[in-house]
């Protein structure tokens, strides 16, 4: 079957994306554009997820918990679980790597942390602007050990992609899906980066305002519409 998805968005709590982007928001802009599982993933923090996905039972929208972690490469990747223990463990595993650096919120904005009733509790100190000391092949691997989904996110794009940084996605990467931009001219840029076509192709918002949140166009098939069963395709493409 067919399932409508979104799978990289942020919330308030990534301090680049709009004060609108609360959890109820998020998930009710979702279900008003039929989109039937979306995924939070704000910038090197979990801490909204929980309360999205709480918000996404009474909505009837699949929420998979995850997160946008930058590698000590300056390479953003959409780390996505089926259970939120899952990323709780991941994240909890992450820990030693992160670099702490006093956030800035006059400069870059603010790093709220919310409820499911989109109340505020208080704000992140640390910047989430950071790369965690991580590499690549390090991170696949404590993603893959919690059975997770390690996707590479926005290659097309001239920062913080893959491509860009690296200019390959590493051969001993046992990957199957690359996430593009929603602008991004697929055909384009697969003839520029002919490697690339060897990889199932997923098409996210990575929105940072509810406008920017994805049409109900873009669709995986899955055997059943669960968290399980998307994060079973898209680990194996």
């Amino acid at each position: 079957m067919l399932m409508a998805y979104d799978f990289h968005i942020h919330s308030v709590l990534s301090p680049c994306a709009e004060m609108e982007m609360t959890p109820n928001s998020i998930v009710g802009m979702a279900a008003v554009k039929g989109l039937q599982a979306i995924a939070i993933t704000d910038h090197n923090s979990i801490e909204n997820v929980k309360a999205c996905m709480e918000v996404g039972e009474q909505y009837g929208v699949i929420v998979l918990p995850g997160i946008e972690v930058q590698t000590k490469e300056d390479v953003h990747v959409l780390c996505l679980f089926s259970e939120w223990t899952q990323l709780a463990l991941f994240n909890q595993a992450l820990e030693p790597y992160r670099i702490l650096v006093n956030h800035q919120p006059e400069k870059f904005g603010r790093q709220v942390i919310m409820t499911s009733e989109d109340e505020e509790v208080g704000d992140l100190e640390y910047s989430l602007y950071f790369s965690y000391a991580v590499g690549l092949s390090q991170l696949f691997e404590m993603v893959d050990g919690l059975t997770g989904a390690f996707i590479p996110a926005h290659v097309d794009r001239k920062s913080f992609s893959v491509i860009s940084n690296l200019g390959f996605v590493p051969f001993d990467l046992p990957i199957h899906t690359l996430e593009y931009s929603s602008a991004c001219d697929i055909e384009k840029f697969q003839n520029m980066n002919p490697l690339v076509k060897n990889y199932s192709i997923l098409v996210d918002s990575d929105a940072h305002q509810l406008v920017d949140i994805n049409e109900p166009i873009h669709s995986i098939e899955v055997n059943a519409l669960t968290a399980n069963a998307i994060i079973e395709k898209l680990r194996r493409g």
